[in-house]
């Protein structure tokens, strides 16, 4: 077996979800339902922007 075909093994095998009905009835139920953003996700997500904002001020400034 060469490189490559091992490789598509590996990611087929990884590609396949076995998930059972409840596993499936949480999924979507949390889809629909997510919960409400905990301290640390809203500081996760303050912390992001700022990193993202800060990266787009560095690439405005390096184009100028």
């Amino acid at each position: 077996m060469n490189v490559r075909e091992r490789a598509t093994e590996i990611i087929a095998q990884h590609d396949k979800s076995l998930f059972n009905d409840e596993d499936w009835r949480t999924f979507f139920d949390m889809l629909e339902n997510p919960q409400k953003p905990t301290v640390r996700m809203k500081k996760s997500a303050n912390k992001y922007k700022m990193i993202i904002a800060a990266n787009n001020l560095c690439n405005y400034q390096y184009k100028k």
